[in-house]
């Protein structure tokens, strides 16, 4: 997964690309990519799901706020100690948009 998206806490799309379809076809712009979040602590969010667009694959979820503009999203298979980590960081304001339906 690449840091080029736009996050919410419990909610977040793909909001730009620079590959438009991930591997099973799909148009990967404006695609939700987290869900099923429930609060679990102070600045912690887990019981969800995060999709991979890269490698079309949906992992449970675990996240954790760092800072203001700074998530720790744990992707994992079963139980969180089977997973990894990685560091979002919010996207520049400036980054290009996925186009919108005309």
């Amino acid at each position: 997964m690449r840091p080029i998206i736009g996050l919410a806490l419990l909610f977040a799309s793909v909001t730009a690309a620079a590959q438009q379809q991930g591997p099973e076809g799909v148009w990967i712009c404006g695609l939700q990519i987290i869900g099923n979040l429930s609060p679990s602590g102070s600045a912690k969010w887990s019981g969800g799901w995060v999709y991979d667009p890269d490698h079309g694959q949906t992992y449970g979820a675990e996240l954790t706020l760092e800072s203001r503009d700074a998530l720790r999203m744990r992707g994992y298979i079963a139980i969180p100690l089977f997973g990894g980590s990685q560091l979002w960081r919010r996207a520049p304001a400036d980054l290009p948009r996925c186009p919108t339906a005309g």
